[in-house]
């Protein structure tokens, strides 16, 4: 299920790159970082819709490396955002923290 692995990690990008909350905690570096990779992604999703058909032990194995990378990409974008926003709402209550 590579392809579908790749479908979610689009949304999450999408999401990510479209949404203004997560837009504004972003540095310009890290959304051209997310563009690119989202756009290496789209590049991967018409890869696959061209050659999955073809029933190849190559395919196979290549489709199984590229569902294993996006579930990890997917990990590690999802914890750093989980992780600005706890950055940004401890920012935004300071008070929170320490129990006033």
């Amino acid at each position: 299920m590579a392809y579908d692995s790749l479908l979610s990690l689009t949304q999450t990008l999408e999401q990510i790159l479209h949404s203004d909350d997560k837009c504004q905690v972003l540095h310009e570096t890290e959304k051209q970082i997310g563009r690119s990779l989202l756009e290496k992604v789209r590049f991967l999703l018409s890869f696959l819709e061209d050659h999955s058909h073809k029933n190849s032990e190559t395919i196979r194995c290549l489709e199984g490396k590229i569902r294993v990378a996006a579930y990890e990409a997917e990990d590690i974008i999802e914890s750093q955002i989980d992780i600005s926003d706890q950055i940004v709402s401890d920012s935004r209550n300071p008070c929170e923290r320490c129990g006033v």
